[in-house]
């Protein structure tokens, strides 16, 4: 039963590997003629084991490491993230991350919102209230915000 299990997470951090060595999104792209199995082998387990342990010093090279986010970009990519939760009915993965945006923009009527909205999906209506009437506090005319608090 070990085994498996190593071997199983031996899996699952060779697939990590890939993903951080070869940049692979998920994204489906057709193959074109150059991009055919035949010229573009596919790398094994072993070779992306062996490209972790050892990683190339072009891989590390500092022009290759992505470039810090400024608060806003980050309570920007937060929020974003926190809506498609929401809209996928993801209540407490959403509420986490409009803390966390409110925490960076303590005054976006927008997260409140959000966040009272997440509080709504999950029953906590006392405290999706609060959210909807600090929402109004700092933007008087929010007819979103009214509408969710009655």
């Amino acid at each position: 039963m070990a085994l498996i299990q190593t071997t199983w997470i031996k899996l699952a951090i060779a697939i990590v590997a890939a993903t951080l060595i070869y940049g692979h999104t998920g994204t489906i792209v057709a193959a074109t003629p150059a991009d055919t199995p035949a010229s573009k082998p596919a790398p094994s387990v072993s070779t992306v084991a062996e490209l972790t342990a050892n990683p190339s010093p072009a891989r590390l090279a500092p022009s290759a490491s992505p470039t810090p986010a400024s608060p806003e970009q980050l309570a920007q990519s937060l929020f974003d993230r926190a809506q498609s939760e929401l809209e996928h009915s993801d209540y407490s993965a959403a509420l986490a991350d409009y803390t966390s945006v409110i925490r960076l923009t303590p005054n976006s009527a927008e997260a409140f919102l959000g966040r009272g909205k997440a509080y709504d999906g999950l029953k906590q209506y006392s405290n999706a209230v609060a959210d909807y009437t600090e929402a109004i506090r700092l933007k008087p005319g929010y007819a979103e915000a009214y509408t969710n608090r009655v």
